[in-house]
């Protein structure tokens, strides 16, 4: 059976940093692949370059032999190539278009109809109307028949369907609504009712699941072995939830860095210890000067306290009634594949994302939601992924910043707290008038870490404080972090990807899957065992 799909040494650069590098797989017909690995590894820039957004610097994509590269992207669907998108924000600038008109945009260009023809409504413009009407109407009726697969009729909801529940929209009975009515997972299923109406040969699915409930991911696998069935589709799936992935795909891509890292069968890819390690680091047989982890009960009350959270980005909900408590001079980890609600969560207890329900607590003292100053205020410092500080300021001036709270206290002094926080931290002695942006990216997150420590917190949240380190900066900032536990008396909510380094450092282990908490444990529960975490994250 010849390729449907053929992509061929892909290389794309932007300012010089390789997004994509020779990259070449191919896709047969009626075959779902899936196109997975962690954040920043050229994902979706491969689906733009599929769709024509971006154009590689080399390489070539052909879609049953005719170079893809040579088209427009306006000539896609007429090609047979469609696609969804990860960021349905674009819902809110056509709020008042019909459901029916939306599926209808999915039509472009499938016509040859002129300016002229239009302007003189000939019989034939009119029949090509009716068609295509009748074909996005086929699209609706054929969400209504997975609707009625997975959910019991409408005489038997209590709820509408506009307005219901958890699952698929009966999406005909709303075709002359706007879609700025619709939920966000009418939204997802409406987006990909839009791609379908052309009969694509390929659909290219970039994160379906984002932002929906497990029971609406459940139910979008079936709907989309459904679609592979009716529809006879292939279809390129970018997806961090590896349980829906593997379940829907023939075969699984892992890229890393812009490369791909292996490919196989969904058991092959689950089972690769490359792709273990990518995404959880070695969890045996590596060294490590990091100081072993306090194994005692935690004692007394929590020092932070979260309880039944639910987090949305506009209607795409992010966590789902998360609850942890976190014990004075304790380390916990939050672990999770990309997407799974992690960085989310500390955003929210911080105060830059305001949940919608729940409830947050310092010392017994409950936290107005969705306002960073006053958690500031109440000694709990955040420090986002990314080396975030302020890149024209020197060393000493990023460090007088963090105390900025703490200035008008009496018992404040700016010298004295940074020579504290320089006993963490002696290289950066050497840098107190260097500029910021000088510094290599280990310092960088040393600085970070450090700045947050001049508020002198109870709670330090700290989001992937490894990312991007070479290697003996990533031993020592673990390192680092430890002491600073001890020394401190600093409790640490830590978010991290390398799971044996979180192991090592940590007291409690919390995991994350799709915004849910799927489980949690000591780390010497999760030593003993380590495939457990893999189980919970849906790799066995």
């Amino acid at each position: 059976m010849s390729n449907l799909l053929e992509v061929s040494s892909l290389t794309i650069s932007f300012g010089g940093i390789k997004a994509v590098e020779d990259l070449s797989f191919s896709v047969l017909p009626n075959t779902f692949v899936g196109l997975m690995g962690p954040n920043g590894a050229g994902k979706t820039t491969v689906l733009n370059c599929l769709s024509r957004v971006y154009k590689p610097k080399t390489g070539r994509i052909t879609i049953e032999g005719q170079d893809l590269l040579a088209m427009k992207g306006n000539q896609l669907v007429g090609l047979g190539i469609t696609r969804t998108f990860q960021d349905l924000n674009f819902f809110n600038l056509i709020p008042d278009m019909m459901v029916i008109d939306y599926v209808r945009l999915g039509q472009f260009s499938t016509g040859n109809n002129s300016i002229l023809a239009g302007g003189m409504q000939l019989k034939k413009l009119r029949e090509r109307e009716w068609e295509l009407k009748k074909a996005a109407r086929r699209i609706l009726e054929f969400f209504r028949e997975v609707r009625e697969d997975t959910e019991p009729p409408q005489s038997e909801r209590d709820y509408p369907v506009l307005y219901g529940k958890e699952g698929f929209a009966d999406l005909i009975e709303v075709e002359h609504q706007p879609i700025g009515n619709l939920s966000f997972a009418w939204r997802r299923r409406l987006d990909l009712a839009r791609a379908l109406v052309s009969r694509p040969k390929l659909i290219l699915l970039d994160e379906p699941s984002q932002g929906l409930s497990p029971s609406e991911i459940e139910k979008l696998g079936d709907t989309l072995t459904k679609i592979r069935t009716e529809f006879g589709v292939s279809a390129l799936i970018v997806e961090h939830n590896m349980p829906l992935l593997t379940a829907i795909s023939d075969k699984i891509i892992v890229m890393n860095s812009g490369k791909k890292l292996t490919e196989g069968s969904p058991e092959d890819v689950r089972r690769n210890p490359q792709v273990h390690e990518e995404y959880f680091g070695k969890l045996n047989g590596r060294t490590s000067n990091v100081p072993s982890t306090k194994t005692a009960s935690p004692k007394g009350d929590p020092i932070l306290t979260v309880k039944d959270l639910d987090v949305y980005y506009g209607q795409a909900q992010a966590l789902f009634s998360i609850s942890l408590d976190l014990y004075p001079n304790q380390i916990a980890t939050v672990l999770g594949t990309n997407g799974s609600g992690k960085s989310t969560l500390l955003k929210a207890i911080s105060g830059i994302e305001k949940p919608t329900f729940g409830e947050i607590a310092i010392e017994g003292e409950f936290l107005p939601l969705g306002w960073p100053e006053f958690t500031a205020t109440r000694k709990v410092q955040y420090v986002p992924q990314g080396h975030i500080i302020f890149p024209e300021l020197s060393v000493y001036d990023n460090l007088k910043v963090g105390g900025h709270l703490s200035w008008k206290s009496k018992n404040y002094n700016i010298k004295n707290e940074i020579d504290r926080v320089l006993h963490f931290f002696p290289q950066l002695g050497d840098f107190l008038q260097l500029e910021g942006t000088k510094l290599s990216g280990g310092q960088q997150q040393m600085l970070a870490i450090a700045q947050a420590l001049m508020a002198r917190p109870k709670v330090l949240l700290l989001d992937e404080p490894s990312l991007g380190l070479a290697p003996i900066y990533m031993e020592s900032i673990f390192s680092i972090i430890k002491q600073i536990s001890v020394e401190e008396g600093c409790s640490i909510l830590l978010v991290e990807q390398n799971v044996s380094k979180a192991l090592e450092v940590s007291d409690y282990i919390y995991m994350l899957n799709a915004g849910i908490m799927v489980g949690k444990g000591s780390s010497s529960h999760f030593k003993s065992d380590p495939s457990i975490i893999s189980k919970n994250l849906g790799f066995y």
